[in-house]
């Protein structure tokens, strides 16, 4: 599954170009796709950028006062696998060529060697000649010397790096140390963005999963770098990033100093202008666009998207973990069947007298009780019909449950998060409100009246009036939801006199939720807040609860001793 990183892309480029910007913090909450964006931007913009990353996880195991020792040394290992180092491919000579070059530079000595061989006569020669091999053969462990030498002076940078790397694992440092690996690694740096016309970054990853102790030894030995040399980076990159959540960052500090000490004092010497702070929504609606587009409709995936976006913004939940537990999800559809009552098939579409009502105080009373059909819902069950069905596909909440707690991993966990959020007082636009209530409203309605069917397919209302006499009508038409107050809606079936209803096909199918009003009786419609949708999610996961459903879903409940 490949995640959508354009919305923060922009916003990163304008934070990243900015000159200013040497010293980057960059934060988001774990499991947020922090890395995944920051390799994918980079990959993308690799004309304008050299990044190496490096992440000090490992150096949970170290001392604190090898850490940055230990940074350096993942520095050059970035530096040299990267394959961006500009390498001087170095002369190999042949043996021959060694001697030539020995000799031309060692003339003087090898002539007067054998001019003295040669001067006296055959027996001394013989001696002298002797004497000369003797003096040679001193003189190749000479020459053996100076092509070591040659060799030595012969290897390029990444084999520097290499072999002072090695050696540097068993030395310390200070934190104003500039050592020859330093050295090296700053020439390095300075030879890529030369070569290759690009600015050099380096990016400290998992930052906030250290020790404590190294994270402020790391940020303090940056900060003295950057006021001793002027503002110039570390190891001479042109932007240094961190990171991180700084929530986290700011709860590791809280407890080793204590709340009372300023932490924003602090961090501020750490980054240049502002703090990045990542976010992607989007990345969760094309999600769920992409990864349920089969199982939901478009206003269902809406529902989940904002929810599971509110979720990772409140950090209960992160986008790894959706994306991770997501693809277990697995729901089988199940239609449920209702049973009427049998005196349901006595609605009459005119004014028939049909039972006396009974008068709890006075028994009988002349008023007569008619049951008719509204003007908008005239005759759309068949008169036989004694059940109804409802399938699990018009019921889209359904999946979106089993989603959340495929994702929290348990039907307690998701009632609890739920449950803590409905105080939220935070607004949602009332357009948004408008897809939300569309998603959630019949499955709210269903399981609210799940033990009474005939709640669930008419309303019932009193409709007292005077005609033929004095007469109290129950006017029967569609089903109305009315959600605590908050707003009234009819659910529009789509049945009526010409296409009747005969119990066998789902009640909610082909509903047309484009044109599916939404009514507000009492409260100012903008009142709609995310508390109000948690709250309805809670009593819709409560209401299956108590109709004994959570089985058909596929949901298992801890009983808690």
């Amino acid at each position: 599954m490949k995640v959508s990183v354009t919305d923060p892309s922009k916003a990163f480029q304008h934070h990243i170009d900015n000159p200013e910007n040497q010293h980057i913090l960059f934060s988001g909450a774990f499991g947020f796709g922090k890395s995944y964006f920051l390799n994918d931007f980079f990959s993308r913009n690799e004309d304008s950028y050299s990044a190496f990353f490096i992440s000090p996880v490992k150096y949970a195991v170290g001392y604190n006062e090898d850490i940055f020792d230990y940074i350096k040394i993942d520095v050059a290992s970035a530096l040299i696998a990267s394959g961006k180092l500009p390498i001087n491919v170095p002369k190999h000579f042949s043996e021959s060529e060694y001697l030539s070059f020995f000799i031309r530079e060692n003339a003087s000595e090898i002539l007067n060697i054998l001019y003295e061989s040669l001067k006296d006569d055959k027996a001394e020669k013989i001696k002298k000649i002797i004497d000369s091999v003797s003096k040679v053969l001193d003189f190749k462990e000479k020459y053996n010397k100076w092509k070591d030498t040659i060799r030595k002076a012969d290897k390029n940078l990444i084999d520097s790096l290499s072999d002072v790397s090695k050696q540097y694992l068993v030395r310390k440092g200070s934190i104003y140390e500039d050592d020859i690996l330093t050295q090296l690694i700053r020439g390095s740096v300075e030879k890529i963005r030369n070569e290759t016309s690009t600015k050099t970054v380096l990016v400290i990853d998992d930052f906030d999963r250290l020790d404590p102790e190294h994270i402020f030894r790391i940020l303090n030995i940056f900060s003295v770098h950057n006021n001793y040399y002027d503002q110039e980076n570390k190891f001479g990159f042109d932007r240094i990033i961190i990171v991180c959540s700084l929530l986290n960052i700011q709860r590791i500090y809280e407890y080793k100093y204590g709340t009372e000490v300023d932490f924003n004092g602090y961090i501020e010497k750490f980054y240049s202008t502002d703090v990045f702070y990542f976010h992607n929504q989007k990345a969760i609606s094309e999600f769920c666009s992409s990864e349920f587009s089969a199982d939901l409709d478009e206003y269902s995936q809406y529902l989940l998207s904002y929810v599971l976006s509110y979720f990772v913004e409140k950090d209960i939940i992160s986008i790894r973990s959706i994306i991770k537990h997501s693809r277990t999800f697995f729901f089988t559809p199940f239609t449920q069947k209702f049973v009427l009552n049998e005196n349901f098939s006595e609605v009459k579409n005119e004014q028939t007298t049909l039972v006396p009502p009974v008068d709890h105080r006075y028994g009988y009373t002349e008023h007569w009780h008619e049951k008719v059909w509204s003007e908008d819902f005239i005759a759309p069950y068949r008169a036989e019909i004694s059940t109804f069905s409802v399938s699990s596909d018009d019921l889209p909440i359904l999946k979106i449950l089993k989603i959340l707690v495929t994702i929290f991993g348990d039907y307690n966990n998701l009632l609890e998060v739920v449950s803590r959020n409905r105080e939220d007082k935070s607004l949602i636009h009332f357009d948004k409100t408008i897809i939300l209530i569309k998603s959630l409203a019949i499955s709210w309605y269903v399981f609210q009246n799940f033990s009474i069917p005939e709640n669930i397919i008419i309303e019932k209302r009193p409709f007292p009036y005077s005609r033929n006499g004095n007469r109290t009508y129950q006017r029967f038409g569609k089903p109305v939801i009315n959600f605590n107050g908050m707003f009234e809606t009819k659910i529009p079936l789509k049945w009526d006199q010409t296409n009747q209803y005969d119990g066998e096909a789902s009640l909610f199918q082909g509903i047309d939720y484009d044109n599916w009003e939404i009514v507000y009786p009492i409260r100012d419609p903008q009142s709609f807040t995310t508390g109000t949708l948690m709250d309805m999610m809670r009593d819709t996961l409560l209401q299956i609860e108590r109709c004994g459903q959570l089985p058909l879903l596929g949901i298992t409940k801890n009983r808690k001793l």
